[in-house]
């Protein structure tokens, strides 16, 4: 249902968007994300490595505010790995190369191990963080992204039923324009 709320604010403001500069990067992001693996949270905390690769369509809406839309896809290990669809209202603080941004991320998990496991899984993450735009060209953000429902998968085994739960996610992004 948020997927569906998401998408048709795009399309009701597709319009407006229109009318205003639009410029395209391509977005590697490098990090770590948290996942417990059991019923009990304490138990069984991982760190994985992750990486993502997203296209940016960054809308400037009013002086210092912009838009992005982030369509992408995300690799990592432990069945969490799949293609993002997310949008971010952004702030140029102050006229300076720093801004901040805070949206929301839908990760459609497409892993296919388990018997009751993660493929088919949508999470929304909440997330906030801020970047540098070290050259017209190339940019650098830091971003912290946290889910609104934590389970990604559940995977059966002969003796046990095992449920795994995203945490949080912490990613450095590098991007370099292209229009």
């Amino acid at each position: 249902m948020q997927s569906k709320i998401f998408i048709l604010f795009l399309l009701v403001y597709a319009n407006y968007f229109a009318q205003n500069e639009i410029n395209l990067s391509l977005k590697s992001e490098i990090g770590f994300t948290q996942i417990s693996i059991g019923e009990v949270m304490e138990s069984n905390f991982h760190l994985l490595p992750i990486q993502n690769l997203s296209l940016v369509v960054d809308v400037n809406l009013y002086n210092n505010i912009f838009f992005q839309f982030r369509p992408g896809f995300i690799i990592s290990k432990n069945n969490y790995e799949g293609f993002e669809l997310g949008g971010y209202i952004g702030y140029k603080i102050l006229n300076t190369k720093l801004h901040s941004q805070v949206g929301i991320n839908y990760h459609f998990n497409s892993s296919v191990d388990g018997n009751s496991g993660g493929s088919g899984q949508t999470i929304a993450l909440v997330g906030f963080g801020v970047g540098y735009q070290i050259s017209k060209t190339f940019s650098i953000d830091i971003s912290y992204h946290h889910p609104i429902k934590k389970k990604y998968g559940s995977f059966g085994y002969p003796d046990f039923h095992q449920r795994h739960n995203i945490e949080r996610i912490i990613e450095l992004g590098f991007g370099i324009r292209i229009n």
